[in-house]
């Protein structure tokens, strides 16, 4: 008798899940369909939110264009809205952890003028060309993509704070702060600097150039790696290290 129960009660909440998630079902057995391109014009924004799983390239440019590129099936749910000036990228489509993205999902966007990204993505970030402006602000808040950054600017403030993403940037900076909490690296020593002032205290380490002066901040197991003569002011409570790279 207990087992009959038993065996009548999955069978009923097999039903209901059945019956309420039918369509959601079908669309997890939605093939992503051929690639294509599709070409949308965006409102005027000066900030990107990155979220799921969406590879987004970055190209400097007057047109505010967006290139996104998709299976024919996903491509009406590739989210490109732009609220209160902010540009926000993501993958609305169900089930995306059954189905194959052997073409990943891109969106190229062509932007005017950025001066912050907040990333909460799987995918990758990529700037295909050098970004120039007086301040720029990356926070990561959490993903595991690959960040690469081209920077010509007078500050940069670059924040990981949660995640495995491997943030890396090049160019320019004057002035650069750097706040490392998460488990991926920050490798920026391809990234000159007159002045730049660093915490580590994550897992993971940061590499940094300066040619003035180095603030540096280790609270955690972390090293940081740094190149160039600056003059340094070394705080230290945790068990990382400070280690000057040398040619």
């Amino acid at each position: 008798m207990t087992k009959l129960l038993i065996y009548c009660c999955v069978c009923l909440l097999a039903g209901g899940l059945l019956t309420a998630c039918g369509k959601d079902l079908g669309d997890c057995f939605t093939s992503a369909g051929p690639q294509e391109t599709e070409f949308r014009q965006a409102e005027a924004f000066n900030s990107i939110l990155l979220t799921d799983n969406v590879d987004v390239e970055v190209i400097p440019s007057g047109s505010g264009m967006l290139e996104v590129t998709a299976g024919k099936n996903l491509m009406g749910k590739i989210v490109t809205k732009v609220v209160n000036g902010r540009l926000e990228i993501g993958n609305e489509n169900d089930c995306n952890w059954v189905r194959s993205y052997s073409h990943p999902l891109k969106v190229k966007v062509y932007a005017k003028q950025i001066d912050s990204i907040e990333y909460r993505s799987s995918g990758n970030l990529t700037f295909l060309d050098t970004l120039r402006c007086d301040t720029f602000l990356i926070n990561v808040y959490e993903g595991g993509g690959n960040i690469r950054l081209l920077l010509h600017v007078e500050r940069s403030l670059l924040n990981s704070h949660l995640g495995t993403a491997d943030l890396r940037v090049y160019g320019f900076s004057q002035v650069n702060y750097i706040y490392q909490a998460s488990f991926g690296p920050v490798i920026a020593d391809s990234l000159v600097t007159n002045f730049n002032y660093l915490e580590n205290k994550g897992t993971n380490n940061c590499f940094v150039q300066a040619s003035i002066a180095l603030g540096v901040t280790i609270s955690g197991p972390g090293n940081v790696y740094y190149s160039g003569n600056p003059d340094v002011n070394l705080v230290k409570t945790g068990s990382g290290q400070l280690i000057k790279i040398t040619p």
